[in-house]
């Protein structure tokens, strides 16, 4: 066995068994617990407007109302205040 393999398997074995007579030591610890936040949330739903398909406008209702429910979703979750 030629000298590069002699210190190549001694530091394989100092790897080994380098730390083995160590006791293990606890470096973090990790403790779980429950946080309840309160969240701000809807109170009462718009009325939804009827669909009408003679009303030129009511199309624009219908928009305006799913963007105010939108808006209060973002209120509830923390997106928009």
């Amino acid at each position: 066995m030629n000298l590069r393999a002699k210190i190549g398997l001694f530091c394989i074995a100092a790897l080994f068994f380098g730390c083995a007579g160590k006791e293990p030591q606890i470096i973090t610890r990790t403790e779980y617990k429950d946080v309840y936040v309160t969240v701000s949330c809807i109170d009462e739903m718009p009325q939804k407007p009827e669909r009408d398909r003679s009303d030129p406008d009511n199309q624009k209702k219908i928009a305006e109302y799913f963007k105010a429910c939108e808006d209060l979703l973002k209120q509830c979750v923390g997106g928009v205040q």
